[in-house]
């Protein structure tokens, strides 16, 4: 199977896109952690 340019510019954004909500989602954990903390 070839990788057309396509498939590749898909692929970087895909990683990008991975990279930023694994980012988001850990900054959403730790502070929902330090909130259940404080509250506790």
């Amino acid at each position: 199977m070839a990788i057309t340019d396509k498939m590749v510019k898909n692929g970087r954004l895909s990683v990008k896109i991975q990279a930023f909500w694994t980012r988001f989602y850990g900054q959403m954990v730790q502070k929902d952690g330090f909130v259940r903390k404080s509250s506790s």
